[in-house]
């Protein structure tokens, strides 16, 4: 067998085997949402996502730009009748960035809960998960909510495209 066969045979075995444990390893964060199709309440099922999300994602996630589950999610949420009470609910029993998204609809729906909950939060301390485009990082509680009393995050929810970065140089190609 020629060295290049060899070498290409390995690399092929590895791959393989690599890809099986990563599949075989138990996924134990995914947060699990209890979801009776039967009663396929879809304000129910999009406050269930915002109360379990990880992150804090803003519209356009991923490489393609897709609209993040999240936003979707909140949209349902702020479209519906409930939205005002899944808002305050959502801002009591959520995950951290859930309580973030019930905020940017408090923002609109009750500002005076708002200002309320934006200052506990901002008490709270703390970083959360959040995901820009295809970049996932950490960002300080107090920033996210820094550009959510200017009404940003709102606006982003409600128009469907992101707001501008700041703070970056630009890439230059040559």
């Amino acid at each position: 067998m020629t060295t290049a066969r060899l070498a290409l045979l390995l690399g092929f075995t590895w791959s393989v085997t690599a890809t099986t444990l990563v599949l075989r390893r138990p996924v134990k964060d995914a947060p699990t949402i209890q979801f009776d199709p039967s009663s396929a309440d879809p304000v129910r099922l999009a406050a269930e996502i915002l109360r379990n999300t990880d992150r804090f994602a803003s519209v356009a996630v991923g490489e393609a730009g897709i609209t993040s589950t999240q936003t979707l999610a909140w949209r349902v949420v702020f479209q519906s009748p409930a939205a005002d009470s899944v808002f305050r609910s959502l801002l009591s029993n959520a995950t951290r960035p859930g309580q973030l998204y019930a905020l940017a609809g408090l923002f609109i729906t009750d500002h005076t809960a708002y200002v309320r909950g934006a200052a506990r939060q901002r008490a709270g301390g703390g970083q959360v998960a959040t995901q820009y485009g295809c970049i996932g990082s950490q960002q300080a509680v107090a920033t996210i909510l820094d550009q959510m009393d200017g009404g940003h995050w709102s606006r982003e929810f409600l128009a469907g495209y992101p707001r501008r970065l700041t703070g970056f140089a630009p890439v230059r190609s040559h």
